[in-house]
């Protein structure tokens, strides 16, 4: 592709982007935005690393800590810039995944087509809109650089430095989320594309494989200083097959499976390339947070690294379109269809949810900037460190433990709060 084309190109993916998440970013802070912001503060600073690298599940969040801190110094608590940083992640995330596509053996449609569609998926959704989910964007964006690097390295021109720059990048995607270690998963499909023999494939991935296994047994060996591991949200008896399968389905449905069907019967080849491949790493991706004991699904924001096989399943099956001259119009008209079909339910839907998830905190900043002496806090819909966080960072207040009324079973439309002047 010519470099103006691919500059055209490489705009109209981040348009796709901007576009499709642009009415989210006048939502102000939502619930765990907060947490994250406090974070930020606790560990963020350089002098406070050590205490970082100390905490056995934040030390697994660590850029996004640090991302976060550096953002509130730069710009101060403006929510529009906090989801500002978030959107500028996720376009170039797309655009990462053109160049994955393309290293990854597609050819320039179907990483094109594969990158827009990533760029207004609605499925992910959590982890663009809501800025506690920065970690999900930051792990992709490592772990892409990890396998482009990683390709590159392959073809032997300057491979140590690739290499190299592979392996930092890896230890980045591992310091975003615990997700990252499916990195080495595409750095071994890498391989056979690039016809490396076996041997120097195990030579190369070896060392991959081994920071990973360190990484997983510092996480169990201080599982007992991890609170996800004892307060029921994950275990190792979880349904993690029906989760699995079900999050699989609900990522395919619709466009997945319509796109399964365009290759099926236009090209047959897919069933023995494309489609395993895909369903493959979707199974991958989705793997380390199918554990969960609270939900059968997995939540919209942990989707994000599995909705790439979406995509190029998408990108494939417009490609296969494009390439016959009396199934472009039907190429054209599946693109316009898709874009305005998530863009369009990110806008509505979507938009609406996460205004409603911002009420409870919201209500409670404006009540304490308001200088209620007497404030009694009760259903509310969130952690009482997300009240506390909320009344400190977002009202500038002082936290009473005395506000806070306890209570279980509360549905989110029961939060009330009595204000005594």
């Amino acid at each position: 592709m010519p470099r103006s084309q691919t500059a055209g190109a490489a705009a109209l993916v981040c348009a796709l982007a901007v576009i499709a998440y642009l009415p989210a970013q006048r939502l102000p802070f939502i619930a765990d935005d907060y947490v994250q912001i406090q974070l930020g503060r606790d560990y963020g600073p350089v002098l406070s690393w050590p205490a970082l690298l100390r905490d056995p599940l934040y030390r697994c969040r660590a850029t996004s800590v640090v991302l976060t801190h550096w953002t509130e110094e730069l710009v101060g608590l403006t929510p529009l810039v906090f989801h500002v940083s978030s959107l500028v992640l996720h376009a170039l995330n797309a655009l990462l995944l053109w160049f994955v596509a393309l290293r990854a053996g597609a050819d320039a449609k179907q990483s094109l087509f594969a990158a827009g569609f990533f760029a207004v998926a609605e499925g992910h959704q959590e982890a663009v809109i809501w800025y506690a989910a920065l970690p999900e964007l930051l792990v992709f964006l490592f772990g892409a650089l990890a396998f482009l690097s990683f390709s590159a390295a392959l073809d032997e021109t300057r491979g140590r430095i690739w290499y190299w720059a592979s392996l930092i990048s890896f230890g980045l995607a591992l310091a975003s989320k615990e997700s990252g270690v499916v990195v080495i998963a595409a750095n071994v499909f890498a391989c056979p594309v690039r016809k490396t023999p076996i041997r120097r494939t195990v030579l190369m991935v070896t060392p991959f494989a081994l920071l990973a296994s360190f990484y997983v047994l510092a996480i169990f060996w201080s599982s007992s200083q991890i609170l996800h591991f004892h307060d029921g949200a994950f275990s190792l008896g979880a349904p993690v097959i029906i989760t699995l399968l079900n999050s699989t389905a609900r990522i395919l449905w619709f466009w997945g499976v319509l796109a399964t069907a365009i290759l099926v019967s236009l090209n047959p080849t897919a069933l023995k390339s494309t489609l395993p491949a895909t369903l493959c790493w979707i199974l991958i991706a989705l793997v380390p947070y199918s554990f969960l004991t609270y939900m059968n699904r997995v939540p919209s924001r942990h989707t994000y690294l599995a909705s790439v096989g979406l995509s190029m399943m998408f990108g494939s099956a417009i490609a296969v379109l494009a390439n016959r001259r009396k199934y472009r119009a039907v190429a054209g008209g599946l693109i316009a269809l898709a874009v305005i079909h998530n863009c369009g339910y990110l806008w509505t839907k979507k938009q609406a949810q996460y205004e409603r998830r911002a009420q409870a905190t919201e209500e409670l900043v404006r009540r304490y900037k308001l200088g209620a002496s007497s404030v009694s806090i009760e259903c509310f819909p969130y952690s009482q460190w997300i009240a506390r966080y909320a009344i400190e960072i977002g009202a500038n207040k002082h936290w009473d433990e005395g506000v806070w009324r306890p209570c279980s079973g509360c549905a989110p439309e029961e939060f009330r709060m009595i204000v005594r002047d």
